[in-house]
């Protein structure tokens, strides 16, 4: 009676080491990369804005971060362009504005708003023989940045109208996440990508081993662990049968995300 109860024991421990095994063997490869910790002080205007005087929408580019007492470059472009509209019925070529402004951002010390100064696209109009028409010119442009980053105010210098209200309110939220949002990986074995994140959807392709692919998003289980990437110009031209998702099991990388799904680090 004593050894069928060791001998049960003994299939049953086998058997949840056994499943333990597969469970880790199942586990998808965090091929996620740590980015490294914002300096203190830093700011990024980069993201959609609206341009709040003209009700458009804005795409801002921020050329490096902000640390403290430094200078970085500014650019805002409209996501579609301007129309310069004349104020009255008369017939004129509108023209478009692709810019909105262009600046530098400083900032003095952690406690003082950043500021932008810069020029803003302005169109003025002219009437010749040949009738309407409008040509870009350039005002003068201040700026403050609010101190949560998410907007800014100030005013311009119209050679008509003189000095000018003008503000922006953040659209896209700022990236916080702790991990760079693209890397390099390779298949380990003959793998499907599929057209969806299951083995129930389309295979959109089949690679073969070593296949280099380029991740642009890795999609977690509850636990925090990577379960599928979607994959994007792999070996090929842009938008190549390499485009899709694949398991995370089926994936390694020269430098495996080693801490962990749950550190920040």
């Amino acid at each position: 009676m004593c050894s069928k109860r060791i001998l049960l024991c003994a299939v049953v421990l086998c058997v949840a080491t056994l499943y333990s095994i597969a469970s880790l063997a199942q586990q998808g490869t965090d091929c996620r990369r740590s980015k490294d910790p914002p300096a203190p002080g830093t700011l990024d205007l980069t993201g959609d804005w609206t341009d709040n005087s003209v009700n458009l929408k804005v795409k801002i580019t921020q050329v490096g971060t902000h640390p403290l007492n430094a200078s970085v470059e500014v650019q805002a472009k409209y996501e579609v362009p301007y129309k310069c509209a004349y104020p009255s019925d008369v017939p004129h070529d509108p023209g478009a504005l692709e810019d909105d402004f262009t600046g530098q951002m400083t900032k003095q010390n952690l406690g003082a708003h950043s500021e932008i100064a810069g020029e803003v696209s302005i169109c003025m109009w002219q009437t010749k023989e040949s009738g309407t028409f409008s040509r870009v010119v350039q005002g003068k442009l201040s700026l403050i940045v609010g101190e949560d980053g998410n907007s800014m105010s100030g005013s311009f210098e119209d050679p008509v109208k003189g000095t000018q209200n003008i503000s922006f309110t953040r659209l896209s939220k700022p990236d916080t996440s702790p991990y760079d949002p693209a890397g390099v990986i390779k298949t380990t074995t003959t793998a499907n990508i599929y057209h969806d994140p299951s083995n129930n959807s389309e295979v959109a392709y089949t690679a073969p081993p070593g296949t280099q692919l380029i991740f642009e998003e890795v999609i977690l289980d509850a636990a925090g662990n990577p379960t599928w990437y979607r994959v994007v110009n792999g070996e090929g031209p842009p938008y190549s049968k390499n485009t899709g998702f694949i398991p995370a099991t089926q994936i390694t990388c020269d430098k495996p995300n080693i801490k962990g799904p749950a550190t920040k680090g």
